[in-house]
Parts: C-alpha cells; structure tokens; sequence
C-alpha cells in the first residue's frame, strides 16, 4: 500500500510547518509566485493535501481550482477549508501515477514535491490531458545533498515510511522527459531554505500538438 495513505494530515502539515523543515511556507510562496506570474483563471494543484497555498490562489481571483490528492482524508479537510473561496473547486482523488479520467484543462498546473514520489513519465502523460496549448507547469523538485536525507527529521514519525518510495527528481531529466509531450522550458531557479536544502523551480509551457 502506497505510505501517503497512512500519513495522517495533521502530521504531514506539523511536519511541513516545522521551522526546522520550514517547506509548508516555500511551497506556497512558490504557489502564489506562479500564480501572480501567469494570472490564470484556473488551476491544477497536484498532491494538494488540505489545501496549502489554496488561500493565495483565492486572493489572485482564480475562478477554477481542482485539487488532486491520492488520499481522500486530505481532500476531505480541503473541502471544509476552502469550498467557499473558489466559484469552482473541484476536488479529486486520483493517483498521478495511473489512470486519470478526463477533466476539463487548466492554464496552469502547479506541482511542489510531488513528482519525487511519482514514476515522471506517467504523470507527466497525465498533467498534458489537463494542460491546454499556452498553459505553464510549474514543478518544485528537492535537490539531492550530501547533508541531508529525502526527508528531513521531524518527531512525525509516521512520514518515515514514505521515504522507502521517494526519489530525487534531475531537473534537466524532468524537462527532457516533458519535452516528450510538448512541454518546453521557460525558466529555471533554485530556491534555497535556513535549513541549507535546495530545490530548483521549474517552469514549462505546453506547447500545441
């Protein structure tokens, strides 16, 4: 069984808000940065969880937002937050890494450490249903360091299973593997935290078929 359906919310977001973690706050700032860039009108936030960073999407007047999660529980707490903040949420529990039904695309898909717990190709397959020509990507990926672990310490001990399926992201792999379906890049940055982890900010461009 898949470790994300055993984490419990409360302590994925703990774990997340840590200062010595201090990933919840980047992800979401990386978030609203894509979003205050591309001004859509609607969004994919993938491996949403309760829904961090949904409140900087609301304040950006975004009108569409679908939130997809393998664990219902998470999607469950999103729904309770946020329903309210958007016209449109649509909130769906969907493994990246399998089939995907067909929904209705985005202008811009925004996946913050997710993609190390995914096979890329197969999900990168999957986000191009839902991106239509003009629409961006934007991927966060945890860059590997000799002097810190996949995950970092915290007293959330029921994360530790999810490093037995998590694995580095290259980011130049990432875009070669996104130019397979017609994602070119954009830009590249690397966003660095207190703690010393590093993570490059990827930004693509579906481009049409």
């Amino acid at each position: 069984m898949n470790p994300w359906y055993e984490v419990p919310l409360e302590d994925y977001e703990s774990h997340m808000a840590q200062a010595s973690v201090g990933q919840a706050t980047m992800l979401a700032d990386e978030f609203e940065h894509a979003v205050r860039v591309s001004r859509p009108r609607s969004v994919a936030v993938l491996g949403c969880a309760g829904g961090n960073g949904f409140e900087r999407a609301a304040s950006a007047d975004v009108q569409r937002l679908v939130g997809i999660d393998i664990n219902q529980s998470y999607l469950t707490r999103a729904a309770e937050r946020f329903t309210a903040e958007f016209p449109t949420l649509e909130l769906q529990c969907l493994d990246l890494g399998g089939t995907m039904p067909s929904m209705a695309p985005v202008d811009l898909v925004y996946g913050g450490l997710v993609f190390e717990y995914l096979d890329v190709r197969i999900a990168l397959g999957n986000i191009r249903g839902l991106s239509r020509p003009g629409s961006r990507l934007v991927a966060v990926l945890q860059q590997p360091s000799a002097s810190f672990g996949a995950l970092s310490p915290t007293r959330f001990a029921t994360l530790d299973e999810l490093a037995t399926i998590f694995t580095y992201v290259d980011a130049d792999d990432f875009v070669d593997v996104a130019s397979a379906y017609r994602f070119q890049e954009l830009n590249r940055r690397v966003v660095s935290l207190a703690s010393g982890k590093a993570f490059s900010v990827v930004t693509l461009v579906a481009n049409p078929a």
